[in-house]
């Protein structure tokens, strides 16, 4: 195992567009992949094993349907098993973390990782997460993280992304949180109104060192939607309204930042008495 260990190279599916695949890879086919992946390290058999971890990233985004959540789970379990064998712990642990998020019943095979292994050992100390954050939504089609149809992207573990088109896979990776999805056309953000001043959230009264505090967060929350409007308003965008992965991402944050400062305002004390200051959340 210690030569496994040291010939093992960067084994991460690299490609994952349909468009670049002679042949679509049957979704069937992945059960027993994974398994000859899992027989072969159980043996000792580094030649196996490694043919086994590359053919499953060439033919991953080659995928011709959505897998079962038992193979996304054991997928997981793959890509985690590669990345500690990378010495790369944090990327197995949020590995581990997206398998046991979609099949909470799953198992580590003992025959595969007995009691006592440092993987096991890790497999233990890991419990699942639910943070997750919007991507954009395509203009056609529909997205998945992990064999579900959602915008919410998995924030701190790992997760399986596929893009569907016209009833046909066009896109498949693996990818850690930090990892850039493929690129697709997403529909325009939608834009608050342009006002920032609205009869909707008043901002109440308080005093001394609490109103000043709020003013601050307030002066905070302005600046971040004037940024959204001069980055993402409809001068800024002309007749450009497509949207890559770190568009939404940003944009995101920004309308989040706004809303965090103004509900900080308003716990505060908002404001002194009489300022009588509203504002309008995006």
């Amino acid at each position: 195992m210690k030569r496994l260990a040291m010939i093992l190279g960067v084994l991460l599916p690299a490609s994952s567009l349909a468009d670049e695949c002679l042949k679509p890879f049957p979704v069937e086919a992945l059960t027993e992949r994974l398994a000859s992946i899992d027989r072969a390290f159980a043996d000792g058999d580094p030649d196996q094993f490694l043919g086994d971890v590359d053919q499953l990233g060439l033919s991953l985004g080659c995928l011709s349907g959505v897998p079962s959540s038992t193979d996304i789970a054991h997928l997981h379990r793959v890509y985690g098993l590669v990345l500690w064998l990378q010495h790369d712990e944090n990327g197995s642990r949020s590995a581990l973390m997206a398998s046991k998020r979609v099949d909470p019943e799953g198992v580590l095979n003992e025959s595969l990782v007995p009691e006592g292994h440092p993987y096991r050992v890790l497999w233990d100390t890991v419990t699942p997460d639910e943070a997750t954050a919007l991507v954009g939504e395509p203009e056609q089609g529909r997205v998945y993280f992990d064999g579900v149809v959602t915008l919410d992207r998995p924030t701190e573990s790992a997760s399986l992304f596929q893009l569907e088109q016209s009833g046909e896979l066009v896109a498949t990776r693996w990818a850690l949180p930090s990892a850039v999805l493929p690129d697709y056309a997403a529909k325009p953000i939608p834009l608050p109104k342009e006002s920032l001043v609205s009869s909707d959230l008043v901002l109440g009264a308080a005093s001394g060192g609490t109103a000043a505090a709020a003013i601050g967060m307030f002066a905070g929350a302005v600046l971040a939607r004037r940024t959204f409007y001069a980055r993402y308003g409809p001068e800024a965008l002309g007749d450009d309204t497509s949207f890559s992965e770190t568009d939404v991402t940003d944009a995101t944050a920004l309308q989040q930042r706004n809303n965090r400062l103004l509900v900080g305002a308003g716990a505060s004390g908002v404001v002194a008495l009489g300022l009588g200051v509203a504002v309008v959340a995006f």
